[in-house]
């Protein structure tokens, strides 16, 4: 279930990030990765000067970098998911690695988690975070003025619903933010409710 890391030398012609392995593998010399027809965006990765620098970007900058078994999570994940809710401007790739991984950039968060193996799958050139594990770790990672509404924007995106949500907070009961969900998940029932 790993992810390849590698990227194949077409991307350097492309508009997609590449590494300074990969670039001199296809026959570019250090002095042509310096020039002004590329641009560093993290350690040891380009990305043609004319390319957009967007999410999207960085997201695929730090597939570069990371372990082959980095699971995107958090915002990250829910973006995925087809539910942005990172402000504009915030280009923070969230991953777990499972281990203390040494930053490339400050556009990548470490997130140490200990994922169940039916609590990751498969999108594209990256591990996920399921959209239940997703909407769980938002919730309880969000700030205490903004959970509801992470909450509530998540289940009316129907990627996860109410039940799932206080199911995981019962199986992680010591988990820093899982009283935040039962909260959560309260105050959305008693919403629901009225």
């Amino acid at each position: 279930m790993l992810v390849p890391n590698s990227v194949e030398s077409s991307a350097i012609e492309g508009h997609l990030p590449f590494t300074t392995q990969s670039a001199l593998a296809a026959g570019m010399t250090a002095a042509e990765l310096e020039s002004d027809h590329w641009r560093s965006v993290m350690t040891d990765v380009w990305v043609a000067a004319s390319a957009p620098v967007d999410r999207a970007t960085w997201r695929d900058a730090a597939r570069l970098v990371l372990p082959a078994d980095a699971v995107l999570c958090g915002l990250s994940a829910l973006a995925e998911h087809g539910v942005e809710l990172r402000p504009d401007g915030d280009i923070a790739v969230h991953v777990a690695t499972g281990v203390k991984y040494r930053r490339h950039s400050p556009a990548i968060v470490n997130h140490r988690l200990v994922l169940e193996p039916e609590e990751v799958a498969i999108l594209g050139r990256w591990l996920v975070t399921t959209p239940q594990r997703t909407a769980f770790d938002c919730v309880r990672w969000a700030d205490p003025t903004q959970a509801v509404e992470t909450a509530d924007t998540i289940v009316r995106a129907d990627l996860v619903r109410v039940d799932e949500l206080l199911d995981l907070a019962a199986q992680y009961p010591r988990l820093h933010g899982t009283c935040q969900v039962r909260e959560v998940c309260d105050a959305l029932g008693r919403s629901a409710a009225a």
